[in-house]
This record gives C-alpha cells, sequence and structure tokens, in this order.
C-alpha cells in the first residue's frame, strides 16, 4: 500500500510553498521565507485540557478534499495570525539582516507585501496584548480560521461545523477559567476574526493584482490559492 503523507504534514508543506512563493513575487529571497515559514511553533495543546483531542481532530479527520478547500480559504488569514504570534511571543523584529548585509522587511511579508496596513496590524497586536494573548489562544483562534463552515462546497459541512462548535467551546472554556481578570476575553478574540480576515483580504487583492499586471509568478500553488478563492 502507498504510503500518504499525514494530513497536519500536507498543511505544513502546503504553507512552506504559500510562504515561498510569496517571498518570490514580492521580490524576498526563498530561502529565507523557507526558514520563516518553518518557524512555526509546535502546536502544544497542554493548556487545553479536556479539549486537545476535539481540537485536534477537527481538522485531520476531516474529509481531504474538505482540508485542502478550508485551507484554501484561510491559507492568508493564519499566514496574518501567524506574523502577529512570532512577533508578540517569539520577539520577530520588523526587519532581518543576513551575514551578506541585506535586510529584509519581516512586517512587509506579514501584510502580505501592503505596508499601509501597518497601523491596523499594530492596532490588532495592541488589542491582543491588552487581552493578554497566549499561545493557548493562538491554536483556538487558528482553528477557527481553519475550520470555516461558510465555506462553500463542503462535502461533510456538520463535520467542520461541528469542530468550529467545540473549538470555540475550547476557547470560551479556556478564557473563563485563566483569564476571568479579563471581562469578556472570549467575545473580544472573535471580534479580532474579521479584522484580521479584513488584514488578510486586503493583502490577496494586491498580490491578485500583481498576478494580473504580470508582477507576480503564475504556475504557483500561490496564484492557485488565490484563483480557488475567487471562484
Amino acid at each position: 500500500m502507498p504510503s500518504f503523507p499525514s494530513p497536519r504534514r500536507r498543511e505544513g508543506d502546503a504553507r512552506v510553498r504559500i510562504a515561498v512563493e510569496f517571498a518570490l513575487s514580492c521580490s524576498f529571497p526563498p530561502h529565507f521565507c523557507r526558514s520563516f515559514a518553518r518557524h512555526r511553533p509546535n502546536l502544544g495543546f497542554k493548556a487545553l485540557p479536556g479539549h486537545r483531542r476535539n481540537v485536534k481532530g477537527a481538522f485531520s479527520r476531516g474529509r481531504v478534499d474538505d482540508q485542502m478547500k478550508l485551507l484554501q480559504h484561510s491559507w492568508s488569514d493564519m499566514l496574518v495570525l501567524d506574523h502577529m504570534h512570532q512577533r508578540m511571543h517569539n520577539n520577530l523584529p520588523d526587519e532581518m539582516a543576513l551575514p551578506n548585509g541585506q535586510k529584509f522587511d519581516l512586517l512587509c511579508l506579514g501584510l502580505l507585501g501592503v505596508p499601509s496596513l501597518a497601523d491596523h496590524f499594530s492596532d490588532l497586536i495592541a488589542q491582543l496584548e491588552d487581552l493578554k494573548f497566549d499561545v493557548s489562544d493562538y491554536i483556538c483562534i487558528k482553528f477557527l480560521l481553519l475550520l470555516n463552515p461558510e465555506v462553500r462546497g463542503l462535502m461533510n459541512w456538520k463535520h467542520v461545523h461541528d469542530g468550529h462548535d467545540q473549538v470555540q467551546q475550547a476557547l470560551l472554556d479556556y478564557t473563563v477559567t485563566c483569564y476571568p481578570q479579563i471581562q469578556d476575553k472570549f467575545t473580544k478574540l472573535l471580534m479580532v476574526l474579521p479584522e484580521i480576515h479584513q488584514l488578510a483580504s486586503r493583502g490577496e487583492d494586491h498580490l491578485y493584482h500583481k498576478h494580473c499586471t504580470g508582477g507576480a509568478p503564475t504556475q504557483t500553488l500561490l496564484m492557485e490559492m488565490l484563483h480557488a478563492k475567487r471562484k
């Protein structure tokens, strides 16, 4: 029997390829963006007792076709969220210098090539800092972005819908238990989701415009994702 990569591995591989291709379209060296895309935390679920299996399985137990549709519709949102997380919890700087002296604007990378979004991006980070946004919050928000029951054409909509509800419940239980001093933390975190999506959509529009005007490669997974979302 042939062996196939796990859903988690497929998602990770796809995200690495997207990051590399985005880098090429924005003139970032691919070796730098491979490193950036792979520098994502090992998703530990120790802080979500009683919900670990549900949160992890909500995506991995879904149909492969649905997994790809969900990834196609959430990759840019997750890229923006990942960049916020890296800046808040791993001290990701605004720019990075290589040994040869060349510098890269990491903030522009997190904004999908639209530097005019920097103020909105910073405002969102400030909101998250006020809410004591931590790694467990990040995990749940990422899965809420991924498990979007509003994506059209899902083969098993109920599984995605139920998974989304399970992650929401995990986040609610966690915030109420661990952050009782922060009023309405759960609700305020959910209010950040459309803000992240707005940033990501602006970035996608910018990349798609570059593609249509010949300013970005065409036969890439990144452009395939952009086209799939517009069908």
